[in-house]
């Protein structure tokens, strides 16, 4: 998936937190404090906002996404992998002994990207596509034919596009991610001007016929978040465990 209308990336990788909600005060006042040293020479990233609400679209019966409803994502973008891993390693803050545990859930990893996300586009659609039956069939009935259909509605879609979330390689793994080591998937990113512009394009007839086609070959994880750049905002109220 990609377009030839937006600028190719240059090694740029997009770094995703998740966290669960009830963290989300201490979250937030951690990027507040973060900020500057992701800005700092040598480093040279930034953070493109919080998400408060992710909206699971579709997803395994025994997803984690489908068992809980109170996940937030943060996301940070920075010049490359190697600034990524040298910010997550020097910043004070991820050092903190009692910082992210694991029984948190915060989950910490990076993506290369493929297309620049375009400015004041900040709504994500996130997909994984596992347990391809056929990977010509999506790749002729879905991938590509879906990348027409989202050009067609400027769409900046396929900003990641990663055909092995399993490898080191293509998915660096700061502190876990929820997708599996050994997953043998697609990982989608595409982006959209807002929450309302995807319904339109999601509830399309040709769509729609598309997704059908997807459905025939994969199982799928699809989620939709915006992230607010304005990290000091009010944070989300805390959910009970699902």
């Amino acid at each position: 998936m990609g377009s030839r209308t937006y600028p190719p990336a240059n090694g740029e990788v997009l770094v995703f937190m998740r966290y669960r909600k009830e963290m989300d005060r201490r979250m937030r006042n951690c990027i507040i404090r973060m900020k500057g040293r992701i800005r700092q020479p040598g480093t040279e990233g930034h953070c493109l906002g919080v998400a408060d609400r992710v909206h699971v679209l579709e997803c395994a019966a025994n997803s984690d996404w489908g068992t809980r409803s109170d996940w937030c994502l943060a996301l940070f973008m920075f010049p490359s992998e190697e600034k990524a891993r040298r910010w997550y390693f020097s910043e004070p803050e991820l050092r903190q002994p009692d910082f992210l545990p694991p029984s948190d859930s915060v989950q910490l990893f990076a993506m290369s990207l493929r297309y620049l996300p375009q400015p004041g586009k900040m709504t994500f659609n996130w997909m994984e596509l596992h347990n391809v039956r056929s990977r010509a069939f999506l790749q002729q009935e879905y991938v590509d034919k879906a990348a027409e259909a989202l050009d067609d509605d400027q769409v900046n879609h396929g900003v990641i596009f990663v055909q092995d979330p399993g490898s080191p390689s293509q998915l660096y793994r700061l502190k876990e991610a929820w997708i599996p080591h050994n997953a043998d998937a697609y990982c989608v990113v595409n982006v959209y001007d807002s929450e309302d512009q995807f319904r339109i394009v999601y509830e399309k007839k040709n769509y729609s016929e598309l997704q059908a086609k997807r459905s025939e070959v994969c199982d799928t994880v699809s989620l939709l978040f915006t992230v607010d750049p304005d990290v000091t905002g009010p944070p989300c109220h805390t959910s009970p465990r699902a």
